[in-house]
């Protein structure tokens, strides 16, 4: 069915390309595939393109660093998931403590 029509082939095989680049870590595949893509794209892709030229140094960064925040942004959920259940509470001491028995920092 991909055969078909060239426009979704060509799209398909570009999207390809940035997983398998992205899941290979090799950062001048990408680079290439975003500089040259193939003249049949869809104009979605076109844009998606765009975007990622524009914010090429920090596509870049997140190839050579295996740094991110999920760590910070679960915690932050947790937090949020506490205050929501809680009611807040009287003291801010027992909100810490109940904060940090939950993530396993501190024992009972």
């Amino acid at each position: 069915m991909i055969n078909t029509d060239k426009t979704l082939k060509a799209t398909y095989e570009c999207y390809q390309g940035i997983i398998n680049s992205i899941r290979e870590k090799d950062f001048n595949k990408f680079k290439s595939i975003i500089e040259h893509p193939n003249k049949n794209i869809s104009d979605k892709m076109k844009k998606a393109l765009k975007l990622y030229k524009e914010n090429m140094k920090y596509i870049e960064n997140s190839f050579k660093y295996d740094i991110n925040n999920g760590i910070i942004e679960g915690t932050n959920n947790l937090i949020k998931s506490i205050k929501r259940i809680a009611f807040g509470y009287r003291k801010y001491d027992h909100f810490i403590a109940r904060i940090f028995l939950i993530k396993g920092i501190i024992k009972e």
